[in-house]
């Protein structure tokens, strides 16, 4: 975990479900759930009904990458961690619109009980996340728990559960005896309460999961890094050429094509 990174971030101050309700557009378009139904993120829900649901406390959860013009005004409040700048080794193709699957960059904003179940982070990718408001569960699985075997460790059993439980479900049967089930010899997942204004580091490969403990808002990216180079890579090169020849040429130093040869 890091603290003080986001101190003197224009995010303290502005971001708050007063002012955002009223920042943008009714008429943009924006990823979110909606609702107490499926979990399911709608690719085109309005900002009218986000600002409703913050208004009217009512259970929503944007997930938003930030692409249309708009919402790209949420970049001049925060910048990228201290620790983590010039790091990401994709950087040099998302600057030049070479996407995996857009910036990979989140906006989040959700009410009590929203958030995402365990999951592997795309593309070899590290993450971090700040928090701006409210506060976050998350759950880090021990590095044993691979991608595979993510079901039979983590997932609710179908024999005697919904087949596709809440996250509020899955918390309360699942997420909360995580510290105390034992993975693999000796091996636990470890909860992580994060407050306001704190960072939280999540490297490539650890399953997590995340619940939103009350009204919260937060900034997170995900990145390549050179201490996970091999998979980095190779995730480059299975996406697209233009992206492993952006990073070969421009981002990677002799000692790293060689690695990469």
């Amino acid at each position: 975990m890091l603290t003080g990174c986001a101190d003197d971030w224009p995010a303290r101050m502005e971001w708050t479900y007063d002012k955002l309700a009223n920042r943008f557009s009714n008429s943009t378009f924006w990823r979110a759930r909606l609702g107490n139904g499926a979990e399911d993120y709608q690719l085109g829900v309005e900002w009218w009904e986000i600002a409703e649901a913050m208004r009217n406390n009512e259970r929503f959860y944007l997930f938003d990458q930030l692409e249309n013009e708009e919402a790209q005004s949420i970049e001049d409040d925060y910048e990228i961690p201290d620790p983590i700048k010039g790091a990401d080794l994709y950087q040099e193709m998302k600057s030049r619109g070479h996407f995996f699957a857009g910036p990979l960059r989140w906006f989040c904003v959700g009410k009590l009980g929203s958030g995402t179940q365990p999951h592997n982070d795309p593309f070899a990718s590290d993450a971090w996340n700040t928090l701006i408001k409210g506060h976050k569960w998350w759950t880090i699985y021990p590095e044993e728990v691979h991608r595979e075997r993510l079901l039979e460790f983590v997932k609710c059993d179908p024999s005697c559960s919904y087949e596709d439980p809440f996250l509020r479900e899955w918390a309360a049967a699942i997420g909360v005896n995580a510290a105390r089930t034992e993975y693999y010899p000796g091996k636990f997942a470890q909860h992580v309460l994060q407050r306001p204004g704190e960072t939280l580091y999540v490297p490539d490969g650890r399953v997590h999961s995340v619940v939103n403990l009350d009204s919260t808002i937060a900034i997170t990216a995900n990145y390549g890094t050179a201490a996970n180079l091999e998979s980095v890579w190779a995730a480059a090169c299975e996406d697209d050429y233009e992206k492993a020849k952006i990073m070969y040429t421009l981002v990677l130093d002799a000692k790293q094509r060689k690695m990469a040869r």
